[in-house]
């Protein structure tokens, strides 16, 4: 069967400038989606949440620094056989970037994530406040 873009040369055209938007022309670093984030103050501990749903917890990395978090989920769909040829097409690939600026009194070292119902949570404890001592003058 004949591509459609035998018969319509202008569909390639809109065709190549869709994948260059969707593969990151506005981001320069090819992650064209930002997952919705939520950090909330807990009291003890931040509890952040990004949306990732069509991601499973092995498309998911974390990555730690002492004042930030990078979240990057990326999946591929695999390569299956569809009868004729595609029209158009916007599933396959899907990248997500998420850089987290932390507050200054997270505790990196006391970092959990788990991911339920298409949302990753993320729990950063607070480092414990340290009490004021009286410094004497001599």
């Amino acid at each position: 069967m004949k591509n459609s873009n035998d018969f319509f040369p202008i569909f390639s055209v809109f065709n190549t400038i869709a994948k260059a938007v969707s593969d990151g022309v506005q981001n320069p670093f090819g992650f064209a989606n930002q997952a919705p984030l939520d950090i909330i103050d807990k009291g003890d501990n931040y509890l952040i949440k990004l949306a990732l749903a069509g991601f499973s917890k092995s498309d998911i990395k974390i990555k730690k620094s002492n004042d930030y978090l990078v979240v990057t989920a990326e999946k591929q769909e695999k390569s299956s056989e569809e009868e004729g040829s595609f029209f158009y097409k916007e599933s396959g690939e899907e990248k997500i970037r998420r850089t987290i600026n932390l507050p200054q009194d997270a505790d990196i070292s006391a970092i959990t994530a788990k991911m339920e119902n298409g949302v990753l949570q993320i729990v950063v404890q607070k480092l414990k406040a340290k009490e004021e001592q009286e410094v004497e003058i001599g």
